[in-house]
């Protein structure tokens, strides 16, 4: 909101706000705001396209594999067919590049405005978004938290959300579900994690194939004291602690009464 002063102070002067980037309704305006307030920088973005998958061969599969097998076939075959004139159109920039088939999307590095107005203006592009660097916080203080008092049964978020009467009450736990998470990973040999992770069979054989993707690529200057899993990681690992206690919230339960 502008203060009463400002405002007179604009409309004397006649000047106007610095924000004057516009490429239509296709950029996100983090990224327009990004362009106008960094005129002649360079910019990530991520370049969905509009083409969707045909998933319907999933549905007509018998097993959990045929449908999945299904599924990863469609999805490459749309993203190869969607994108291969995007990325022709780029192959003769200086930018580096990255194709993500499950999302139909391109991930397009150091673009200027100038090369932002032209996907946003293809007609196979559907939007351009900020691929703006994210800062996490350090973890508090172990001193900030209150100690553990041995008290068994439903943590206090449990209690609070009702969902200690709705296992009581209705039978109904969840039993079945698939749950993932999307944070900073996640520790899955916790002890109130492990036996929940869908990559431990019944005889206790660990598989992290299809349960498991590290969407961390590449270490960026701002970020390289606080990604001690490092990159492209092949089993769960978490960098700051805040994906464990996530997941944890959704289904942590240790077997020994410490439902969180």
């Amino acid at each position: 909101m502008l203060r009463p002063l400002q405002a007179l102070a604009w409309l004397v002067m006649g000047s106007a706000p610095a924000f004057a980037f516009s490429a239509g309704p296709k950029v996100s305006p983090a990224l327009a705001q990004a362009i106008a307030a960094h005129d002649g920088g360079r910019f990530d973005v991520l370049v969905y396209l509009k083409q969707k998958a045909d998933l319907r061969g999933a549905q007509k599969a018998v097993s959990r594999e045929a449908k999945g097998r299904a599924v990863y076939d469609a999805l490459r075959s749309n993203a190869s067919a969607a994108q291969k004139d995007l990325l022709r159109s780029l192959a003769g920039k200086k930018l580096a590049i990255r194709s993500f088939y499950a999302a139909n999307a391109v991930l397009v590095q150091n673009a200027t405005a100038d090369d932002v107005d032209a996907l946003a203006a293809r007609d196979d592009v559907a939007q351009v978004f900020f691929d703006k660097p994210v800062r996490v916080l350090p973890p508090a203080p172990a001193a900030d938290f209150a100690p553990d008092d041995g008290a068994k049964g439903p943590g206090d978020n449990i209690k609070y959300t009702g969902a200690d009467r709705v296992w009581a009450d209705l039978h109904a736990n969840g039993q079945g579900m698939v749950i993932a998470g999307n944070d900073t990973g996640i520790q899955w040999d916790h002890p109130g994690l492990k036996a929940h992770y869908r990559g431990v069979n019944g005889l206790g054989l660990v598989s992290h194939d299809y349960n498991w993707h590290d969407s961390v690529h590449a270490k960026f200057a701002p970020t390289l004291l606080a990604n001690p899993c490092g990159v492209d990681t092949q089993a769960p690992c978490d960098d700051h602690g805040h994906g464990t206690h996530t997941i944890g919230t959704t289904l942590g339960d240790d077997g020994q009464g410490n439902q969180v």
